[in-house]
Order: C-alpha cells, then structure tokens, then sequence
C-alpha cells in the first residue's frame, strides 16, 4: 500500500511536467509540451519532485552524496530526452543526394539508449536499418542521427522501430525501408522478472521490404551476419562459450538457433520438426 502511495505522490508532482506531457504525445514527432513558463522554473519544479521521491523513499536529501542529486538527475533526464527537442528535417540537413543507385544501403550496428516510459529505465542495444534508394541516397550518418532523434525520448522499443523506418520512408521515398532493433531492458533485467540475458527483437518492413520475400530475407540475411560488438570481455567470453553449444537450424524456411541441448530435446517433443542446417556458428 505504502508502495502505491509513494508512486502516486510522486506522479503527482510531475502532473504538466514536460516528460510526461511529451510521453502522452501520440505523434511521432510531437514537440516537448513545456508547462513552465521559464527553463529555470521547469528545472526547480522537478528538481523539487526528485527531493519528495527521495524523502519518500527513506532517504535523507540533506546528506552530503544527495545534496545536488535532484539538479543532477534533472540534467540526465533532459539529456536522455533530447530528441523531442529536434526536427527531423534539421537532423537530416540537407544531406539527401541524388544519385543512380537502387541498391539495398544498410548500415549496421547502431549503438542506441533508451528510456522505457513504463519504468523510466533504460533499454540499450543496436539498431540495423537499411533502404532501396529510389535516385536518392541520404548521408550514412544521418541513419544513427535519426535513431538518435527517437531513441532519446521515453519509448517503447516497437514505436521506436517503426518511427525511424517511417521517418526514413517519408524523407527519402525510396523503394522501401527496413529496420530491425536489438536491445536488452533493464526494467526485465533489475526487477521483474530479472533476467538480464533476455534480449527483445523489433522489425519493421516498409514497401518492397515488406512486399518481396527476397529483399526482405537478403536484409534479414545481413542483420544474422552482423558481428557483435563493443561487448565487454567477461560478457565477450561466456557470449562466445555460449556460440560453440549452439547450432543453426531451419524451421518452416526460417533460420533459427538452439543451444544443442535444446535442439535435440525440440525434436523428441515434435518428431523432428526443426532440421539441422548442418553449420555451426563460429
């Protein structure tokens, strides 16, 4: 009960507050909805909700290590939602060209922070995003500042993929778009169900990509090959102990993967219905 309470009191605090005005927008590129008049007024009044949510919670903000966390926590939070504060066509810049091609471009591995609205803790992962130019290419760092422009805001990882495919989609008007996003959620790894090993997968497939097979399994294709990366080396090493107990195997034309163990146990259970491909991954 004290629980609801405590949540309740500080939700209150933040009624109007800009976050959570932005977090309510519905449109993809809705504008932060300031509700004070003045950045030093917004800044005291959340400032002044971190202070009741740590006297609520037991905490003395008075002590030496939480005498300017209420100003720091605020600059973090402005910082981790910076993106409803920029306009797709800045961040794009003019750096679309016109140029001969309509080959699949994808650029892959695109490190991203979020902020998952329903806890206000962070998802990370990569983004892998890809299009058919259709006489316009775009600049390849425009592809991470677009993931940049809707991965700072408070998200749900499937909004995410399909905003920064439909922006691209709509900026570019190219044969098609495809986005596929990776990332772990610490509101499943800290609490809840805390398994910090769980991994969420979002796709999204625009125009050829999601109307041709082969362009879409060409995307896919590249997205299963990408390396891991920028993984640290204890992680690193159980990740690749883990890849030598695995197997690649085909389920209904989908390539899928199993650690050997569950392979095996897979088949007795449905009479072999997954098929080893006969490659192991590396």
């Amino acid at each position: 009960m004290r629980g609801s309470n405590l949540v309740r009191r500080f939700a209150s605090t933040f009624v109007g507050h800009p976050w959570v005005m932005a977090a309510r927008a519905p449109a993809a590129f809705a504008p932060r909805a300031f509700s004070s008049k003045t950045p030093e007024e917004s800044d005291a009044k959340a400032q002044a909700a971190v202070t009741t949510l740590l006297e609520e919670l037991g905490e003395d903000p008075a002590r030496e290590g939480l005498v300017k966390t209420p100003a720091r926590y605020v600059k973090a939070m402005r910082f981790f939602t910076q993106g409803y504060e920029q306009d797709l066509n800045t961040v794009l810049n003019k750096a679309i060209f016109t140029e001969d091609s309509d080959e699949m471009v994808m650029l892959r591995n695109i490190e991203l922070f979020s902020m998952c609205e329903h806890h206000l803790v962070p998802f990370h992962g990569r983004a892998h995003i890809a299009y058919l130019p259709r006489g316009k290419v775009v600049g390849l760092s425009k592809l991470v500042r677009v993931t940049e422009l809707f991965s700072r805001r408070f998200q749900v990882q499937e909004r995410l993929t399909k905003q920064i495919a439909t922006a691209l989609q709509e900026s570019l008007n190219p044969h098609g778009v495809g986005v596929v996003i990776e990332c772990v959620h610490l509101c499943m790894a800290m609490r809840g169900v805390q398994k910090p090993h769980s991994t969420t997968v979002t796709s999204c497939m625009l125009g050829d990509f999601k109307s041709d097979a082969r362009t879409r399994n060409e995307f896919l294709h590249l997205v299963r090959s990408a390396p891991y990366q920028h993984v640290a080396g204890p992680a690193m090493a159980e990740q690749m102990a883990f890849s030598k107990r695995t197997r690649m195997y085909d389920s209904d034309g989908v390539q899928l993967e199993r650690s050997l163990e569950g392979h095996r146990n897979y088949d007795e259970l449905l009479g072999g219905h997954g098929e080893e491909t006969g490659h192991k991954k590396k």
